[in-house]
């Protein structure tokens, strides 16, 4: 489960989201190597956030929730 990825007002517009959901995707690929996790998963704060992680092949978990996965067998 991904923590908030948060970015400040400042910085948005920037590409800074997208930065940190690539790096955090990278690390857990490594760290996959050393201990099994199926799927990344997260919960998206709005509609803004959901379609970020959309955009990157997150797909929800449910209706009605935020909820969202990303199986890394597809990373």
């Amino acid at each position: 489960m991904l923590g908030r990825l948060a970015v400040d007002q400042q910085a948005r517009g920037h590409g800074v989201d997208r930065m940190l959901l690539v790096n955090a995707t990278q690390r857990t690929l490594t760290v996959s190597d050393e201990i099994a996790i199926y799927a990344m998963a997260v919960d998206a704060l709005d509609e803004q956030a959901q379609s970020v992680h959309e955009q990157f092949g997150f797909s929800l978990l449910g209706s009605g929730s935020r909820r969202l996965f990303l199986p890394l067998i597809s990373v």
